[in-house]
């Protein structure tokens, strides 16, 4: 079984799937040729022999990719995060992140922008209300959600991602996969 942190299993799959690139490249590029010009590779035993073992290299680059992928799920599911009271898997921790921080984070700021927006709009040009009695009055603005409580929650994802990242780096370089 080989070992290696989770920070260098991430770094040798980008080596892999550069290298696969290149082999697969390689053999798409040597597929055919003219029975009358010279086999580039018959010092290495010829074409169809070396197209054979680069099919196989990649095949093998495959299969080490998906053991260390595969280690490395499994390892963010059982390994854990802490960040501020929230302590999740790794796994939960890159849900999350992926999936609903950016809708929320957008969400909240339309929260934001909307409530500014009528604010604004409000003390630039009161709105005014003519009465059953015939007379005038200002429009009061209510608020059904808080905008300092908004821009706080806004600012609250903000903190959450930056330590978030620091844990999950952190963790990265010092949980150690199997495979």
């Amino acid at each position: 079984m080989e070992k290696m942190t989770i920070t260098e299993g991430l770094a040798e799959i980008k080596l892999i799937e550069k290298k696969m690139e290149k082999k697969k490249t390689m053999i798409v590029s040597n597929l055919t040729r003219f029975k009358q010009v010279k086999d580039p590779f018959e010092k290495e035993g010829g074409s169809q022999t070396t197209i054979r073992q680069e099919m196989q290299s990649v095949s093998d680059l495959q299969k080490r990719l998906e053991n260390i992928r595969s280690a490395i799920a499994k390892a963010n599911l059982f390994e854990s995060v802490t960040v501020g009271a929230q302590t999740k898997s790794i796994y939960s921790w890159l849900i999350w992140k992926r999936e609903i921080l950016e809708n929320d984070e957008k969400f909240k700021q339309s929260i934001v922008n909307q409530i500014k927006s009528q604010i604004d709009r409000q003390s630039v040009n009161p709105q005014v209300w003519k009465t059953e009695a015939g007379g005038v009055e200002l429009c009061e603005l209510i608020l059904n959600a808080d905008y300092g409580e908004q821009l706080k929650a806004l600012e609250n994802l903000g903190d959450i991602k930056e330590k978030l990242d620091g844990q999950l780096s952190l963790k990265n370089a010092t949980v150690v996969i199997e495979f």
